[in-house]
């Protein structure tokens, strides 16, 4: 057995953007968040940096899929007013003469078309020290700060089971099992399937496994744990995303058993 954190999130709007498109007017939703941004969430919440690489799994559905719009002005248009508006005097600027600088220069508009999750329900695991999973589990019992998955305006809920309310999910260290899989027929037989999750994958990875889902590179850690975020790199690994699920065959598989008729089961990020 090995000791782990559990815990739940609900979320009615998040997005996830995908670190390898940088197009701006259309940007799309990972079905689940990296593990660094679920790490980044977790360091806020306990306003401290981790010098250790935690380990993560996540396991999620969301109800639908929308696409919201948002406009404004482009950045460089403020930019260039401001240093407009520095230059001037301050008289100048309290009578109003300031306005020259749109009379002179096109405010161009920023069109952007974001894709969001609606009603996204999360169940994710950490492992870690002992010393780090009591400090999570104490923020995540009792927090100082609210939670947010991905964007800071995509407020999460420490709650489970939507369906039937908003019901209160608590935090908890439980055992987890190691299922040594190999064959798929094994998995087939034990019904130990991986699905609603993202899956590591390597230059060995089966053409069954690749054909399973939709390929992505996502951060897993930082290279300099201790440097600051912008002066360290992030590391990426693929992954494939499964949807509709699929029997394991040939790793290891973690089971955490929720009662004597339901068990999750999941990959180490």
């Amino acid at each position: 057995m090995t000791k782990v954190l559990r815990f739940n999130l609900f979320q009615p709007v998040a997005h996830f953007r995908d670190p390898k498109v940088l197009q701006d007017d259309f940007i799309a939703t990972l079905n689940l968040p990296a593990p660094t941004t679920i790490v980044g969430m977790l360091s806020y919440l306990c306003d401290c940096k981790f010098n250790e690489n935690l380990e993560v799994a996540v396991i999620g559905t969301h109800e639908k899929k929308e696409v919201h719009f948002s406009r404004g002005e482009r950045e460089d248009f403020w930019r260039k007013y401001q240093t407009y508006v520095k230059k001037k005097e301050e008289s100048l600027q309290k009578s109003g003469t300031t306005y020259l600088h749109y009379k002179h220069n096109i405010a161009e508009n920023r069109m952007m078309y974001s894709e969001v999750l609606r009603n996204l329900e999360l169940t994710i695991f950490i492992k870690a020290s002992d010393a780090v999973l009591e400090l999570l589990l104490e923020n995540l019992t009792n927090p100082k700060r609210y939670l947010s998955l991905g964007r800071k305006e995509d407020t999460a809920l420490l709650v489970g089971a939507r369906q039937v309310g908003y019901v209160k999910s608590t935090p908890a260290i439980v055992d987890i099992e190691e299922l040594e899989m190999g064959h798929v027929s094994e998995a087939l037989s034990k019904q130990v399937k991986l699905m609603h999750s993202y899956v590591a994958i390597d230059e060995m990875a089966s053409a069954k496994l690749l054909a399973s889902g939709t390929l992505f590179t996502l951060p897993y850690t930082y290279q300099d744990l201790a440097a600051s975020k912008i002066n360290t790199q992030k590391l990426y690994r693929n992954y494939i995303y499964i949807e509709e699920g699929v029997y394991p065959e040939n790793c290891t598989v973690y089971c955490y058993k929720k009662n004597q008729e339901e068990s999750e089961y999941f990959l180490w990020m």
